[in-house]
C-alpha cells in the first residue's frame, strides 16, 4: 500500500552506547536521525540518552530487541530537562516498544531506556531508531504462525499504530504460492486493527508449509 512508511534502518551514523550513562550528567549525547545500539549489562541497568528537540518537531523512537535475538523487552520515558516524565513507549503484542512524540518547545530532552523486567546480561542488547515522524502507520502481528485444514481458511489479527495519517489501509498477502484468497482485508479510516480472513488454495497439500 502506497500509504504504507515503515522506518527502515536511517543512513546516519550508529549511536553506541558509553557506559556509564544512567544520571543526566553522564547521559550518552545523541544527534538525530540516528541508530543507537545498547546493551543492558547488569540488572537493574538503567541507560539515558540525551538530545535536542525544535518546537513542533516530530520524532518517532523505534525499540528493537527481539527481532535481533535479545530476550529484553524494552521501557523507554522520554523527560524533559526538569527530569518530568513527557511521553512513554507504548509495548503490546509483537511490538518491541515504540513511542512518537511532539515537542511542545525547543529544548534539551532525554531518552530513559530500561529493561521492562529489570533483567541485564551479555545477551540482552537493543537498538532503538530515531527519526523524524512522517505521516504513516507501523503494522504488527500478535503471532506469526497459523494452521489451517486443506481447501480451509484462517484468520490474522493486524494491528495498526498510526501515525498522523487517519485514513484506510489496505492489507495484501505476499507469499511462495498463489492462490490465496483475501476477505476483511481493509482497515477502516480511523481503525486501529483487522482480522484479515485468508482462504487456503485448493493445491496445497496436507502438512504443507508456505511461507
Amino acid at each position: 500500500d502506497p500509504h504504507y512508511t515503515p522506518t527502515g534502518r536511517v543512513n546516519s551514523l550508529r549511536t553506541i552506547e558509553i557506559e556509564p550513562n544512567s544520571t543526566d550528567a553522564t547521559a550518552t549525547k545523541v544527534n538525530i536521525p540516528t541508530l543507537i545500539q545498547g546493551r543492558f549489562a547488569l540488572e537493574q541497568d538503567r541507560d539515558l540518552f540525551e538530545f535536542h528537540a525544535q518546537k513542533g518537531q516530530s520524532l518517532i523512537f523505534q525499540g528493537r530487541t527481539r527481532s535481533l535475538g535479545s530476550p529484553c523487552d524494552l521501557s523507554m520515558t522520554l523527560l524533559d530537562e526538569k527530569d518530568s516524565v513527557i511521553a512513554e513507549a507504548n509495548i503490546s503484542g509483537a511490538n518491541e516498544g515504540t513511542l512518537t512524540k511532539q515537542f511542545d518547545s525547543t529544548g534539551t530532552y532525554r531518552l530513559l531506556v530500561e529493561e521492562l523486567n529489570h533483567f541485564g546480561g551479555n545477551g540482552f542488547i537493543y537498538e532503538i531508531e530515531i527519526a523524524r515522524s512522517e505521516p504513516g502507520f507501523d503494522l504488527s502481528l500478535d503471532v506469526a504462525k497459523w494452521e489451517a485444514s486443506s481447501n480451509g481458511a484462517f484468520e490474522i489479527k493486524v494491528s495498526c499504530q498510526r501515525r498522523n495519517y487517519d485514513g484506510p489501509i489496505t492489507l495484501a498477502l505476499e507469499s511462495t504460492e498463489s492462490g490465496f484468497k483475501l476477505s476483511d482485508n481493509l482497515i477502516l479510516t480511523g481503525s486501529t486493527e483487522a482480522n484479515l480472513k485468508v482462504n487456503l488454495p485448493k493445491n496445497l497439500e496436507p502438512g504443507e508449509l508456505v511461507h
